[in-house]
């Protein structure tokens, strides 16, 4: 059988192997899909269109305070961002402005098992207004007219937003599917975060385990990175913070309803003000020893931050 015969014979035995391969990987990406929507949409979220949420709004000073409208249209300044810390920046930037505030995040990669570099990262980020629990909080303690007024505290409700987000062309987290909804204070009071409710003044406390500090880990300078008006470090950058450390290249088995990762992040609610705290879980562990992974980031206007870990054993 000479060369050209049998290159003939081995295209036509592969042909329908990839045809095959191609319609297993569309119907992966159908299904994968249908997934995300579902998680956008569910427990009463409003779907948001994608394009508003990237517009001059969001690229801006005030989200990149190197920001260049020149630089923007050469590449996109947050391509490199991950998905948590996008997901922060997005929503403060839809957002009214406010200066006592704790975010929680709930966070799952959904990562196909038969084709791995398909994914989707599922991120739940709510942010609840503590401006008028500090303010009631003051007046146990002080006349009204030496405690500022409540507008000075921070006016704007309890949001609650769900993003669906992947690579796409050169963006590490692009945003496929986005959605909203307003909370109320009973529900707001109601929600846990950790184990308090997400409107308490007090910091959530650290189990008992196996206790190490560490040196944060060293990622590259980003745009974004610059103190809040407020003082100390903005949310965000704790947020990416806590997720180097958790970061990892082994996919996590993904349930709808047991996020992989769950954070706190308080700003300006603990003690004084220019004070941001950072809590971070890790709910599944791929390790016979450990069940749990907790870290915890304090950081106090410029002073050096510190980041605590707590390994929770089986």
């Amino acid at each position: 059988m000479n060369a050209q015969v049998f290159l003939t014979l081995a295209v036509g035995l592969l042909a329908p192997l990839a045809v095959q391969a191609n319609e297993v990987y569309q119907n992966t990406l159908i299904r994968m899909d249908e997934s995300a929507q579902l998680f956008v949409a569910g427990n009463n979220y409003i779907e948001q269109s994608v394009d508003e949420l990237t517009g001059s709004q969001y690229y801006s000073k005030k989200t990149f305070p190197k920001f260049s409208e020149n630089a923007a249209q050469v590449s996109y300044i947050d391509a490199d961002l991950d998905a948590l810390t996008r997901a922060i920046l997005i929503l403060d930037a839809q957002e009214v402005e406010l200066p006592h505030v704790r975010y929680q995040i709930n966070y799952s990669i959904n990562t196909d098992t038969e084709i791995p570099e398909l994914k989707h990262d599922y991120i739940e980020v709510s942010r609840y207004n503590l401006g008028p629990a500090r303010h009631n909080d003051l007046l146990q303690d002080l006349d009204a007219e030496n405690v500022a007024s409540l507008d000075e505290f921070g006016v704007g409700p309890h949001v609650s937003w769900r993003f669906v987000m992947a690579p796409v062309m050169g963006m590490q987290a692009a945003v496929l599917y986005a959605a909203r909804k307003e909370m109320t204070d009973a529900t707001a009071q109601k929600t846990m975060c950790f184990a308090l409710s997400c409107l308490a003044l007090e910091a959530p406390e650290l189990p008992q385990g196996q206790v190490q500090v560490l040196t944060p880990q060293s990622i590259a300078p980003a745009q974004y990175r610059t103190e809040s008006p407020y003082g100390g470090t903005q949310p965000a950058r704790v947020l990416e913070e806590l997720w180097a450390e958790f970061r990892t290249d082994d996919p996590l088995p993904y349930s709808k309803n047991n996020p992989q990762f769950v954070f706190v992040i308080s700003s300006n609610v603990i003690g004084q003000d220019s004070l941001v705290l950072g809590t971070g879980l890790q709910t599944i562990v791929l390790d016979d020893a450990i069940a749990k992974i907790w870290l915890q980031r304090w950081q106090v206007a410029d002073m050096q931050s510190e980041l605590t870990q707590v390994v929770i054993l089986r």
